[in-house]
C-alpha cells in the first residue's frame, strides 16, 4: 500500500494522527505508510501524555486527532493545543446521517480511508469495543451503517454475568460440536460474531467490498469471504482528511 498515490508525500507538512478509542489511544505517523510510534491505555492518556510526546517523530508535524471518547477530549487540547480534530461536519465527505454529530469520527474516518482505497462503495467493518459498519454509497456518500456488540465485550460481558462461564481466549477452531464449555465459547463467540458480521454485510451493502479494520480483524478476517484487512485504516483516515 506504500505506492497507493494517495499516500505519497504531498509537500506539506508531516502529519501524525491520535487514535483515541474506547481501550487505547494510539500515535501513527505515516512515511508515507502508516508507522505506529506509542500506544497508552485511554484511561491512562493524562498519565501517559510525556510517553506520546517523546514518541512523536515530528513534534512540527501537524497533528489530527479521532476520538470517541469525548470527556478525555479536553484533556488531548491542552496536551496538544494545535491538534485538528476530525468530526463529520468538517470532514471532505457527504454525511447522510439525520444528526450528523451523533456519528463517531472512527466511523468517519474509515469511511474516508475505505473510499480512498476503494473508490465507491466499500462498506467498512470496524472490529474493536464495538464492531461498527460504516457504508460509503456509489455517489461516495457516507450512508450510515450499523453498530454491534464487539467480540471481546462479548466474551467479558458472558464471563461476567455467566456464574459457571469462564472468560477464554479466543480463536478460531473447526466447526462442528463442541465438547467442553471453553471450546462452546470459543467456537460461539467467534463463529458466531463472524455470522453476525456476514449477515449485517449483506444485509447493508450486499456484493460490496468489505474492508475490515480494528483489534479482532485479524482474527476474523479468514472467516468473512469478500473482506480485505488493513491495521491502521483510522488513522489512515486521519491522513487522507489532513491532505484534503
Amino acid at each position: 500500500m506504500e505506492n497507493l498515490p494517495y499516500l505519497s508525500p504531498s509537500g506539506k507538512r508531516p502529519v501524525e494522527v491520535l487514535v483515541v478509542g474506547n481501550t487505547r489511544a494510539t500515535l501513527t505517523a505515516f512515511t508515507p505508510s502508516p508507522t505506529p510510534l506509542e500506544a497508552v491505555p485511554t484511561d491512562e492518556l493524562a498519565t501517559g501524555a510525556l510517553e506520546l510526546l517523546q514518541a512523536r517523530r515530528d513534534a512540527q508535524a501537524d497533528l489530527v486527532v479521532i476520538s470517541v471518547v469525548p470527556h478525555i477530549e479536553p484533556t488531548i487540547a491542552a496536551l496538544f493545543p494545535d491538534a485538528r480534530f476530525l468530526t463529520a461536519g468538517a470532514a471532505p465527505i457527504d454525511v447522510a446521517y439525520s444528526d450528523p454529530s451523533t456519528l463517531g469520527p472512527d466511523r468517519v474516518a474509515n469511511a474516508l480511508a475505505a473510499r480512498a482505497l476503494f473508490g465507491a462503495p466499500v462498506l467498512t467493518v470496524d472490529c474493536g469495543t464495538a464492531t461498527t459498519f460504516t457504508a460509503v454509497d456509489r455517489e461516495g456518500r457516507l450512508a450510515g451503517g450499523a453498530i454491534a456488540v464487539g467480540l471481546g465485550t462479548a466474551r467479558d460481558a458472558l464471563a461476567a454475568r455467566g456464574a459457571r462461564l469462564p472468560a477464554v481466549d479466543l480463536a478460531v477452531l473447526p466447526p462442528g460440536p463442541a465438547t467442553d464449555t471453553r471450546s462452546a465459547l470459543q467456537i460461539g463467540l467467534v463463529h458466531g460474531h463472524a455470522g453476525l458480521i456476514r449477515h449485517l454485510c449483506d444485509l447493508l451493502a450486499p456484493d460490496t467490498p468489505i474492508l475490515l479494520t480494528g483489534g479482532w480483524s485479524a482474527l476474523l478476517a479468514p472467516l468473512i469471504p469478500r473482506s480485505s484487512r488493513m491495521e491502521h485504516l483510522t488513522a489512515l483516515g486521519g491522513k487522507v482528511f489532513h491532505d484534503t
